[in-house]
């Protein structure tokens, strides 16, 4: 047998360094390692300030940085037409044989691919994300979506959650779709070298400061903790257009010292970050690589997932794990840190099981949660585990 066929591959996204974000890292890695077997990529993307051309990065991976300004979180304006020209040079200037475009929402994505495609390109599409069917942004996404992957060659989704979702709302045959999970280096992500100190508890956020990551839910939920736990302290790392909402949160509760906010933090330094945390905070859409982070560095860890679904594993036994879906409101996030707190302050250092009941209990009749529906509609999902930290 010969050796395999080496393509030369074009990646195109509106997301991509020097912004940071789970896109951009994935685009950037996966093309590194296509460059290590041999492969030829590509990257397409829209200016970014005065960043605009060709430049080089890494092992030689070239990146078009196409004269668009984006007009909407990062999103160029859409023109069905008006990148086909500079779509048409690149690829015939570089020989591509495959085109490969990331994320639903992003305009200079879609444009590619039906360029490609009109041009008898083979193209691959990754959705890395979950949206809705109801809103009237999902909806018109959804049709945009059909459009687009009306005539792709396969499509991959990072999830068999998000597989599920992206075959709904595209109408893609399910046999076109792969599931290729999301990972997480464990080489350049190890653990503290030295356990920390207890007497000031450190909870970690660290994702974009949007809506859609709970950046609202902080403002509201950061406040009550702070008053309610004089020795917590939060470090927020991440940018976005939530962050002036949480900067107006800190100089209004005069809070300062007691809430960091890093801004964009570049993702070689994401380790360094969360080290320094006893706690990690996250709301996500149930399938991203930052739930290995905790069990690398075994630190309590809890989430608060998107969409009423729970999806997750656990790789050992030494952290707690919170999830609850309900109504996105700010008491889910607020009693889950209560309960982290009062477990990282407890002097004992056996098993806690008792707490399981106790806390059921008091979700049920406090919150007027139900934990488990019977009804068909799955509400709320509890799971908590408490081991020591030795």
């Amino acid at each position: 047998m010969g050796e395999p066929e080496k393509h030369r591959i074009l990646m195109v996204s509106d997301f991509f360094y020097p912004n940071f974000g789970g896109v951009e890292n994935h685009i950037y890695y996966l093309s590194q390692c296509l460059i290590k077997e041999g492969h030829k990529v590509v990257v397409m993307t829209h200016a970014y300030q005065n960043r605009s051309g060709v430049r080089y990065m890494t092992n030689g991976l070239k990146v078009y940085y196409v004269p668009w300004k984006p007009f909407l979180m990062q999103n160029t304006l859409p023109t069905f037409f008006g990148t086909l020209s500079i779509t048409r040079t690149i690829l015939i200037r570089e020989k591509i044989s495959l085109v490969h475009g990331h994320q639903a929402f992003s305009t200079l994505c879609h444009e590619a691919l039906m360029h490609a495609r009109t041009m008898g390109y083979k193209v691959v599409f990754t959705d890395h994300s979950l949206y809705g069917f109801s809103d009237v942004g999902s909806i018109h996404m959804n049709k945009v979506l059909q459009f687009t992957l009306a005539d792709v060659t396969q499509a991959i989704c990072v999830s068999h959650t998000s597989k599920e979702n992206t075959v709904l709302r595209s109408g893609l045959p399910p046999e076109k779709v792969y599931v290729i999970p999301n990972a997480v280096d464990t080489a350049m992500f190890t653990p503290a070298p030295e356990r920390l100190s207890r007497d000031e508890i450190v909870i970690v956020v660290i994702s974009r400061l949007v809506y859609r990551k709970g950046a609202d839910l902080l403002v509201e939920v950061i406040p009550e903790v702070c008053r309610l736990h004089p020795n917590v302290r939060f470090i927020v790392g991440g940018d976005g257009p939530k962050r002036v909402r949480l900067e107006e949160m800190r100089e209004k509760h005069s809070l300062q010292d007691r809430v960091d906010m890093l801004g964009a933090v570049p993702h070689a330094k994401v380790r360094s970050v969360l080290i320094t945390g006893h706690i990690f905070l996250n709301r996500c859409e149930t399938f991203k690589s930052y739930r290995v982070h905790p069990t690398i560095y075994i630190i309590l860890y809890f989430e608060v997932p998107l969409f009423d679904i729970c999806l997750s594993f656990l790789l050992k036994p030494c952290y707690l794990v919170f999830w609850i879906s309900l109504d996105r409101k700010k008491e889910e996030i607020f009693y889950a840190i209560m309960i982290s707190i009062f477990y990282l302050i407890s002097s004992n250092s056996h098993s806690f099981c008792c707490l399981m009941i106790l806390f059921s209990f008091f979700f049920l009749n406090s919150l007027k949660l139900l934990c488990f529906s019977f009804t068909g509609n799955f509400r709320c999902f509890l799971s908590i585990f408490f081991f020591p930290l030795q």
